[in-house]
């Protein structure tokens, strides 16, 4: 099955495992599944470094990414037409850009977000946590 990370889920399988439930790890960890990471979390990543709201310690984001996506088995998703359609018809719910990309590009997609951030359910999407 496939399923889309959010970024907190992202950081916190790359850090701090323990936050995450039993059941997204279970997901995580089987290899049947196919995992994307949004090329939006790439960007808002970059972006909280440079505001210094992250810290990936002595890693490049490309290396971070990179790591990560070797280790967990991600593929990431890129950011096309329709998903940025499909923002501009959204409700204003969730005030945050980024997860409202992710929130358009799991309901064009039909992939399940991982994430715990309930703001996720006012959407048409199928969040997992």
């Amino acid at each position: 099955m496939n399923y889309l990370l959010d970024t907190h889920t992202l950081l916190w399988a790359a850090s701090s495992p323990e936050k995450i439930s039993h059941l997204v790890t279970d997901i995580i960890l089987q290899n049947k599944n196919n995992l994307f990471i949004s090329a939006v979390s790439i960007w808002e990543i970059s972006i909280k470094i440079n505001l210094n709201k992250l810290s990936i310690g002595d890693y490049t984001v490309e290396n971070f990414i990179n790591q990560n996506c070797t280790r967990l088995h991600l593929k990431v998703l890129p950011i096309l037409l329709p998903h940025l359609y499909m923002v501009s018809t959204m409700k204003n719910f969730h005030k945050d850009p980024f997860d409202r990309l992710i929130i358009a590009q799991s309901q064009c997609t039909e992939y399940p977000v991982l994430s715990s951030d309930t703001a996720f359910d006012d959407y048409l999407v199928n969040r997992i946590w």
